[in-house]
């Protein structure tokens, strides 16, 4: 005869779930479409996606950023951990700022300031 433990079961469940609860409200990902996106000094966010709009970044991105039709400026002190990309728009990083992976403009001009650090 086969016993089922709801303890063990329980225990299980919440180690899968409570993790990416945690995650996702420490670095939230931000979405807008035909509205700027402004992430502010005190900020730390997740991918950050705009279409029709653009982003303007001045604190921390934990993932890419991505505009469609729109650009993104990532302005001094910001620092980005992934990718910076934009069709159909212009991409700018100022001086002093961080962007670990590539930077991309499809379509568009792309601006950096010698005293910015990109790494891809």
């Amino acid at each position: 005869m086969t016993r089922f433990f709801p303890l063990p079961a329980l225990c299980m469940f919440a180690i899968v779930l409570v993790p990416s609860a945690t995650f996702a409200e420490t670095s939230p990902d931000r979405f807008q479409m035909n509205h700027d996106i402004h992430i502010q000094a005190d900020e730390k966010v997740g991918d950050v996606t705009c279409i029709g709009c653009s982003v303007y970044v001045r604190g921390q991105v934990s993932g890419d950023v991505t505009a469609i039709a729109g650009g993104v400026i990532a302005e001094a002190g910001s620092s980005i951990a992934g990718d910076v990309t934009t069709i159909g728009g212009n991409a700018r990083v100022e001086s002093g700022t961080q962007v670990a992976g590539d930077l991309t403009a499809i379509g568009g001009d792309l601006r950096r300031d010698p005293q910015a650090s990109v790494a891809g």
